[in-house]
């Protein structure tokens, strides 16, 4: 009997018990689950083997009286199977949340009944998303764009020289520097380092090194010593610090400046160019890169909103909400809780926690249902060669070989959440193209 046979003779009523859920009454008829229940009882004699009998010649009924048990529960997999394939087949599947046989199994000679419950994907009522007008920002000057990036550039490779002159803002300080500050036997090194140093390096910019050091230290000259009183805030990222007011004593050994490059042609060379004009030429195409994509993502970003604001409200399917909502709710997790502190605090806020990730998850599925119902009716689909190549992309930012991308990514489940990515990419992009841009 093949699978294809068998999916036919399973009749299927559907009943709605609730939004996107639906309660499928399952029946195969007694001749079916017979011929079902034969064949496995052949696949089963051609295999085994029992002391008497050559392989495959061993009687049925010796086999069903052996493998009964394994039998039953053989015809009843393929039947369940070729049922769910049925109902896939039929209904716009999300999720299967129960299989109730009532503890029936499929027996020869008698009907085979079962319910099944399945959660399917809204009903969406799409916009028209073809042809629309869409307002993105102008873009930045092109010219102003390339000059900052020289500009940058210029600074970046900028030697750092020594001075003898008053220390300024940007000035790099050589330093030694002891406090009232005696920190415990077991701090941390850099606790122990915050409290004396016979040689560090200040930058003086924000963020400070230590509270007040910066306008303590400007203005100072090689060879002297400064004194000032840090004030640490009660969050201060070395908890042995928070909230204490510490006085340091500092000598200023040496103070380095940058050197501004003036001439384009040092700047050419110091990154390897055979001319500025050529260095100006990449930079372009670098600006101008940027330029669109900075374009595209404004534009997917206005069509996105459009969409979800057309479709309006959605009833979403309870068991993949409630997943989503656990996930959301784990990324919150990781980014509020670094110590037990944060613990205390995040268990103390959970509910509102709690519902700052079921906003998430309705956001992100219902986006994912929207895209996935254009990329229906447009035909879209993401290729392995498209796949690839963003596996390969993500592998030489990350710095990973793509063997082992690939195997971290299996294992926390993020391939759905790439493919979903690239997915939603190609749909926005396709709606982009036919639409009308209007810079504003």
């Amino acid at each position: 009997m093949s699978a294809e046979s068998l999916k036919n003779a399973v009749q299927v009523e559907y009943k709605e018990t609730a939004p996107c859920t639906q309660e499928v009454s399952v029946k195969v008829p007694a001749a079916e689950v017979e011929k079902m229940f034969n064949e496995i009882v052949k696949e089963v004699s051609r295999e085994v083997q029992i002391q008497g009998f050559r392989k495959g010649k061993v009687p049925a009924a010796l086999v069903k009286a052996r493998f009964a048990q394994n039998i039953v529960e053989d015809t009843a997999k393929q039947i369940q199977n070729a049922a769910i394939e049925k109902i896939q087949g039929e209904r716009d599947l999300v999720a299967v949340t129960s299989l109730d046989d009532g503890k029936k199994a499929p027996e020869a000679k008698q009907d085979y009944e079962f319910k099944v419950t399945i959660e399917v994907a809204p009903v969406l009522n799409l916009p028209d998303y073809k042809k629309l007008t869409i307002e993105v920002p102008k873009s930045e000057d092109k010219a102003k764009l390339i000059d900052e990036r020289i500009a940058n550039l210029k600074d970046i490779y900028a030697d750092d020289v020594k001075v003898d002159t008053e220390s300024k803002a940007e000035d790099m300080l050589k330093v030694s520097y002891e406090t009232d500050f005696t920190p415990a036997e077991d701090a941390t090194p850099s606790l122990k380092r915050m409290a004396k140093a016979d040689e560090a390096w200040i930058w003086l910019h924000e963020p400070e090194y230590v509270p007040g050091a910066n306008a303590a230290l400007t203005g100072a000259k090689a060879g002297e010593t400064k004194e000032f009183t840090a004030v640490f805030p009660a969050d201060w990222r070395e908890s042995g610090l928070a909230g204490k007011t510490v006085k340091y004593t500092v000598k200023i050994n040496e103070i380095e400046r940058k050197q501004p490059i003036t001439d384009d042609a040092v700047l050419a060379e110091k990154l390897h160019m055979e001319s500025f004009d050529k260095l100006k030429e990449e930079i372009t195409k670098s600006v101008d890169a940027k330029i669109e994509a900075d374009r595209k993502n404004a534009a997917r970003e206005k069509v996105l909103d459009i969409l979800m604001e057309s479709v309006g409200e959605i009833t979403l399917p309870k068991s993949i909400l409630d997943g989503e909502t656990e996930r959301e709710f784990s990324k919150i997790a990781n980014q509020l809780v670094r110590s037990e502190e944060d613990v205390e605090k995040f268990k103390a806020e959970k509910d509102k926690h709690l519902e700052d990730a079921k906003k998430a998850a309705e956001k992100s599925l219902k986006q994912f249902f929207v895209i996935r119902k254009i990329a229906e009716a447009e035909k879209i689909e993401v290729s392995k060669d498209e796949f690839d190549a963003q596996i390969k992309q993500m592998s030489a930012y990350f710095g990973y070989k793509e063997k082992d991308l690939l195997k971290a990514i299996r294992g926390n489940g993020a391939i759905g959440e790439i493919h979903a990515d690239l997915l939603t990419g190609k749909v926005l992009d396709s709606i982009v193209k036919t639409a009308e841009l209007k810079e504003v």
